[in-house]
């Protein structure tokens, strides 16, 4: 059995040397769905910001916060046995700490998982484990962003939510990348709006205090990241707005429509969680050869909350 293969990687061959060339010479690239990042766009020294904001890396942020060591976040395929998967990766990070197992495919939550893809659901204390999350769009992102952000590459991976954008704005800036790829979760393979949204509210962060240079050149989709941030700039809105737009109809249709207002606002939320996570920053790992995301605390090293 086939445990987590990678996407074929993307024929770069579509755009010539000079188009290509030119992708480069922006600073920003925003991404609206997974299937767009390429090789060519990840030169060294760049980071890769994965955003799915409704829901995965709302609820991976929550499960960081509550103290899970390492988070292995993978898509859930029709092959894949559930305790294959789940061995596999025990197998992987090999320190012994129980795996809690979480997430959704299609929107429904993993069977015999401790929690669905919510962030309401993530139990307040999660220390001494490690955390296998399953997720369709995220994931997605994830696998693509994984493949081209290998050992040595100078290329750097993180993860979004509406809550840590100011920290993750300030860590990426004390960490001195000189690049920012965001790349939206999307809804299968469409854009999503409050991926933009949470997008364009990064970068107008990072302009606004130095993490970019006020010279930084932003692409068309960095563009219509900020272009919807400024139009969706109060959060009753965007919720709103939320409750109409594809991912947002198909979580009312599931009974999760308290996950829209508790992604953008953390409204529901257990109290001091949201806070919590306005302090968390997951940073893509290498650990015995695979990937898996990391609290970090201290924003100008590698090091991490939980070594």
């Amino acid at each position: 059995m086939t445990i987590n293969t990678f996407p074929a990687k993307a024929n770069d061959a579509t755009l010539n040397d000079e188009l290509q060339a030119n992708d480069r010479s922006f600073d920003v690239v925003g991404l609206h769905a997974p299937g767009e990042l390429q090789a060519h766009l990840l030169t060294p020294n760049t980071a890769v910001i994965v955003t799915d904001v409704v829901r995965c890396t709302t609820t991976a942020n929550a499960i960081l916060t509550a103290g899970t060591r390492r988070l292995y976040i993978v898509v859930k395929r029709d092959g894949d046995d559930i305790d294959d998967v789940v061995h596999h990766y025990a197998s992987v990070a090999g320190d012994g700490l129980p795996l809690i197992v979480g997430g959704e495919k299609h929107g429904k939550p993993i069977p015999g998982g401790l929690f669905g893809n919510s962030a309401l659901e993530v139990p307040a204390d999660l220390s001494g484990t490690n955390g296998l999350f399953f997720s369709t769009n995220a994931g997605r992102a994830v696998e693509v962003a994984v493949m081209y952000a290998s050992v040595g590459s100078g290329v750097g991976v993180f993860l979004a939510s509406m809550a840590n954008i100011n920290v993750l704005a300030d860590a990426l800036g004390a960490r001195g990348f000189t690049r920012v790829v965001l790349s939206s979760g999307g809804f299968y393979g469409r854009i999503s709006l409050e991926d933009a949204v949470c997008g364009g509210r990064l970068i107008t962060r990072m302009l606004d205090t130095g993490s970019l240079p006020p010279t930084a050149m932003l692409d068309d989709g960095a563009t219509s990241m900020v272009a919807l941030a400024e139009h969706f700039d109060d959060d009753a809105v965007l919720v709103d707005a939320l409750h109409h737009n594809r991912i947002g109809r198909a979580l009312v249709h599931y009974g999760r429509e308290p996950d829209i207002a508790a992604a953008i606002t953390g409204q529901h939320m257990p109290a001091g969680r949201w806070a919590a996570m306005t302090h968390t920053v997951g940073e893509l790992i290498w650990l015995n050869g695979s990937p898996a995301f990391t609290r970090i605390h201290n924003t100008n090293t590698n090091s991490e909350e939980n070594p």
